[in-house]
């Protein structure tokens, strides 16, 4: 067979596999009020893919394979929804949904052991979602005696390495690259970054009260995704009680 020939062969299969993909579309609105919701956060982790809403409330999401997939539909102020889509090769599943308002319960105010750290408001309405990996400063009291790289052990999603000084540092486990560091809310290291990742051991677990952990971007939470968010994210919070 002549060169061009497997070239054109080669390019008809690729062309093949590229149409062969589904693609889902939708527009999200507000359950009472059926206003049109920006924002809105549409996320496949187990392809690490995701799609925001824009100002009428719609999506679009390509390059989605045949089958059977687990939608994440997240926002902050609603209630997120878990539901599964049949998509067809070739085709485009075009949905409708609508996101109720999450219901603040005020309970007794009493001051307990178990309340919020002041400032972890942001950790525990994300822990509220159920994406990602979350350890709260009742586990770090009790590990105080360990190195914070341990902490990451048999974590989903991240790979503890060490650079030539043998100093631990954290990899995501899909790309083999460094993730990135966001301690109290700040971005301190993104991947790329000149000097290398910082080790993780450099803070103590007796100076931390909670830790998120996100493998990929889509998981990564909005103020936090882009540019050094695509080997995913650690969220370090210094300790404050």
């Amino acid at each position: 067979m002549h060169r061009s020939c497997v070239l054109a062969a080669i390019f008809l299969v690729t062309a093949s596999r590229l149409a062969a993909q589904a693609t889902i579309t939708g527009v999200i609105k507000e359950d009472s009020s059926k206003a049109k919701v920006a924002g809105v956060e549409v996320v496949i982790q187990a392809l690490d893919k995701k799609a925001t809403t824009d100002t009428a409330g719609r999506f679009t999401m390509g390059g989605l394979a045949h089958g059977i997939h687990v939608i994440l539909v997240r926002a902050i102020g609603y209630q997120p929804i878990r539901l599964q889509a049949y998509l067809v090769s070739n085709d485009t599943l075009d949905v409708e949904l609508t996101l109720k308002k999450s219901i603040v319960e005020l309970a007794p105010l009493e001051v307990t052991a178990s309340a919020v750290p002041s400032g972890l408001q942001d950790f525990e309405e994300r822990r509220t979602f159920g994406i990602g990996e979350f350890i709260d400063w009742t586990r770090l009291r009790k590990e105080e005696f360990r190195r914070t790289s341990d902490m990451f052990r048999g974590v989903h999603g991240v790979r503890i390495r060490y650079d030539r000084n043998g100093q631990a540092f954290l990899s995501s486990s899909r790309g083999n690259c460094p993730m990135q560091i966001v301690l109290d809310g700040l971005s301190i290291y993104k991947p790329g970054a000149p000097g290398g990742p910082p080790s993780i051991d450099l803070w103590s677990i007796a100076n931390l009260d909670a830790i998120e952990v996100y493998a990929g971007e889509s998981t990564t939470p909005m103020p936090f995704t882009g540019r050094g968010a695509g080997c995913g994210t650690v969220i370090l919070w210094t300790r404050r009680h």
